[in-house]
């Protein structure tokens, strides 16, 4: 190119399009990116999503409410309700004594309280969720707190997608993850239900958002804080999320604002919040553990194997989170496709915060939750993985890989469904038979579905069965190798997967240095 042509081009005006521009302009259907040219707006899709959610957890809500009483924990958080609403107490054995919970529990119950070493009762559930559900348990009873936690559900549905747009997902593929994620994955299992998990997933999932934003507002580093501060009051067990997150609040935080105040905002809120939780839990329980009654019980993780507790998290026919929600294969696919070099960053971002926790829920010694749906535990970090979902079908693109998706999807969605009409086939407790819904479904296919998936819940005690262990080998080995079949085989330009740049972390690369202007002598 001449001089001439570089002045003529460099005098062109912002108005006129260069040819480039032009080009460029056309639509190509290979490149995901070009679905962003849609009429819809990003605040429209969250208002249908959340419509569309609203609706379907409303449902799910009535039919749970109509058909059957609270389950497995569920009453005693109500119990509590009861005791901060009528009695205003933490002291929750009044409440026992009375009786009453039998306007939605009509029969006896058993008390979730544990002995300290000096005779005094301390409850095994924090009263995080109840204090915030209270005045509408106040107003409408417990259909008041599961409203409540339907508008928790609602919410962290627009969060994952808020959270995918921010992370460089294009439209279309941002509001199929997030729907899939509202329908088929935990948060549609625990959108009526009275556990903590679920409040827990929309606090940890906002506060990372937060944290992945290269630039937030005082409102948005105050609200992340108060999130990361208030895990700790819903379950004692959160502790383990807050503090890595809020270490990565820390960084963001000194790598994008030199605003002395901004500190203030950030970690203010939550240090008040950690401060109250230990000053009620030493004044009230005269403990300073994060969970008082788990702690004279002395549960608590690194109490069994991890590869135990591992593979019932995963793939635990009744508890495990690849048997119920298949949808989360994607993720095991999304987090090599993804071209992490690209990512790496938010790669481990995600991992300082879930691993530890995974690792700690895999060590606990029930860790099945109890008498509980599945995937209670991972529940709280199951909207932190939509990203590998959409970056998988936003680098793949092809209707094939969206069908499957869809496909996965309304299968779990079904399957959760039936649970919602038939409410005692949701709840699982260790060690159990297939449950009633799995075996309803086989005999509807005329395949006897559990016999192919492992039961690993029944091997709380005794070494794992023989055939168990080799249907859990065998399944992972089966979605590993599918994962590394996408990964050789996809060739798709690497373009298609958004090139984050978090400037969370500091850089390994060496900057190149500018060499020094010659000087005249």
């Amino acid at each position: 190119m001449t001089r001439q042509s570089l002045s003529e081009n460099s005098g062109r005006r912002v108005s006129d399009p260069a040819p480039e521009t032009v080009i460029s302009a056309v639509p190509n259907k290979s490149d995901p990116t070009s679905l962003d040219h849609l009429r819809l707006s990003d605040r429209s899709i969250a208002a249908l999503l959340a419509l569309v959610s609203l609706m379907v957890y409303t449902l799910a809500a009535r039919l749970r409410l109509v058909n059957g009483i609270p389950q497995g924990d569920e009453p005693h958080y109500l119990i509590s309700t009861i005791a901060l609403a009528q009695y205003h107490t933490f002291d929750i054995s009044v409440v026992y004594d009375n009786r009453d919970y039998l306007s939605f529990f009509p029969m006896d119950i058993d008390r979730h309280l544990s002995p300290d070493e000096n005779g005094q009762m301390l409850p095994w559930h924090n009263f995080g969720a109840p204090l915030l559900w209270v005045p509408f348990f106040l107003l409408w009873g417990r259909a008041g707190a599961t409203g409540f936690m339907v508008v928790v559900a609602v919410l962290t549905v627009l969060n994952v997608f808020w959270f995918l747009r921010e992370l460089g997902i294009v439209r279309p593929y941002a509001t199929l993850t997030a729907g899939l994620f509202a329908f088929g994955t935990t948060i549609y299992v625990y959108s009526n239900s009275l556990f903590t998990e679920s409040l827990g997933a929309l606090l940890l999932l906002y506060a990372m958002r937060v944290i992945c934003r290269r630039v937030n507002s005082s409102a948005s580093l105050c609200l992340a804080s108060l999130s990361l501060g208030y895990l700790p009051w819903i379950n004692g067990r959160f502790l383990a999320l807050s503090l890595p997150a809020a270490l990565l609040l820390l960084l963001r935080v000194r790598r994008s604002d030199n605003r002395s105040w901004a500190y203030l905002w950030a970690f203010g809120p939550m240090l008040l919040l950690l401060g109250a939780l230990e000053a009620v839990n030493y004044f009230v329980f005269d403990t300073l553990h994060p969970s008082p009654g788990n702690g004279v019980k002395g549960v608590g993780p690194l109490e069994i194997s991890a590869i135990r507790g591992l593979a019932g998290l995963w793939f635990d026919r009744e508890f495990g989170l690849f048997p119920n929600f298949p949808i989360l294969v994607f993720v095991v696919i999304g987090i090599g496709l993804g071209v992490p070099w690209v990512r790496w960053q938010l790669d481990v971002a995600l991992g300082v915060v879930v691993i530890p926790y995974v690792l700690a829920s895999a060590t606990y010694s029930e860790w099945w939750a109890g008498y509980s749906p599945p995937g209670r535990y991972l529940a709280v970090v199951v909207p932190l993985l939509a990203f590998y979902v959409a970056v998988t079908l936003q680098r793949i693109h092809h209707w094939l890989a969206v069908l499957l998706a869809v496909l996965t999807g309304l299968v779990a969605f079904a399957f959760a469904f039936s649970t919602d009409i038939f409410p005692g086939d949701r709840f699982h407790s260790s060690p159990s038979p297939p449950s009633q819904a799995m075996s309803n479904l086989g005999r509807l296919l005329d395949i006897p579905i559990a016999e192919y998936l492992p039961g690993l819940s029944l091997a709380k005690d005794n070494p794992i069965p023989t055939n168990e262990a080799m249907l859990t080998v065998g399944w992972a080995l089966a979605i590993a190798l599918l994962a590394a079949t996408v990964w050789v085989f996809e060739k798709a330009p690497a373009a298609r997967v958004p090139a984050l740049d978090l400037r969370l972390f500091p850089t390994l690369a060496r900057r190149r240095r500018t060499p020094p202007a010659c000087r005249d002598d």
